[in-house]
């Protein structure tokens, strides 16, 4: 009797042990899931605080003072959108006023007669583009389609801030505030260093930003955009894009022979210093405001003054 009792007592015996080692496999996991967890989190605050002394602001190394940086960051950034939003709401109202001044005057050509400024604006030698105050764009010129890749459809869908390397943008958002208000210093004109084509490329060619001003309060009117740089072929529509070092494209073009078609490709596209360029082609788009009826936007009556022969051309015509 006592045999069977104990051969009875077996098999619940050995289920109790298994029991037992399942109920431990099931909790060690469950620990080894919840250590892995922590450490994730613990990796992820790690980046959170480097973020945050990145951006200026000193925290100490523990989880709730971490997550409470983050959360005093954002309502920073939020209060800052709010800001830059009403900024550009009131730019819209300052353009909205002086539009129609702008309208009722054209400036006479030497004969007397109004100059077509956008004929003049098309055929310059120089990609040009122009924005309205709240950094949209609203014309552009063949040769700043060839340039970016963009067509104009696709160009007047953007902004200036489309345009700049995400590392430049705080910068340009800074200066264009600062162009608006009238506090910008720098000779009125900001170069942007690095500009975005079609597909997402990034070219060191620079971009001269001007705020053109009008009208008897001189109210800021429109941006006026040159691009000034050589232009080399790129892959975006199988144009021609911009290039990564001018001195190369400079050099390439006087070891082209005397008038063959490589050289003077070269001569039509070189352009001139930011400097130079920049500051002519800004120089008469300021002095032609004050015009009247014109194929363009409100204050959009720029004249620009094309280099070269075929620049004058153009002009002439």
């Amino acid at each position: 009797g006592g045999a069977l009792g104990v051969a009875a007592a077996g098999p619940a015996t050995t289920g109790l042990v298994a029991a037992k080692l399942k109920n431990e496999k099931k909790r060690k996991d469950r620990n080894m899931r919840e250590q892995k967890r922590s450490v994730k989190i613990s990796k992820q605050i790690d980046r959170l605080r480097a973020l945050l002394q990145e951006a200026g602001a000193q925290v100490k190394p523990n989880k709730h003072a971490v997550l409470s940086g983050v959360v005093h960051y954002m309502a920073q950034l939020h209060k800052q959108a709010q800001a830059l939003d009403l900024e550009r709401r009131q730019w819209l109202a300052e353009a909205h006023a002086g539009a129609p001044e702008a309208e009722a005057k054209a400036r006479p050509g030497p004969a007397g007669a109004p100059c077509d400024y956008r004929r003049v604006f098309q055929h310059m030698g120089l990609p040009a583009a122009v924005a309205a105050v709240d950094g949209r764009f609203v014309d552009c010129n063949a040769k700043f389609e060839e340039a970016t890749g963009y067509s104009r459809r696709d160009v007047v869908r953007l902004t200036l801030f489309n345009l700049a390397a995400p590392h430049d943008l705080q910068r340009l958002f800074s200066v264009v505030g600062q162009m608006m208000s009238g506090r910008y210093g720098g000779g009125g004109e900001h170069v942007l260093e690095h500009v975005r084509l079609k597909g997402g490329t990034r070219a060191r060619a620079k971009l001269a930003l001007r705020l053109v001003r009008g009208g008897p309060a001189n109210a800021p009117q429109f941006f006026h955009c040159v691009m000034l740089q050589a232009l080399v072929p790129h892959s975006a529509g199988g144009g021609k894009g911009l290039p990564l070092d001018p001195e190369a494209a400079a050099a390439a073009a006087a070891a082209s022979s005397p008038g063959s078609p490589s050289d003077l490709q070269h001569r039509h596209h070189l352009s001139p210093s930011p400097s130079e360029a920049g500051s002519e082609a800004s120089s008469l788009a300021a002095s032609s405001l004050g015009g009247g009826p014109s194929p363009l936007p409100p204050g959009y009556h720029t004249a620009h003054h094309t280099p070269g022969a075929g620049g004058a051309a153009a002009a002439a015509a």
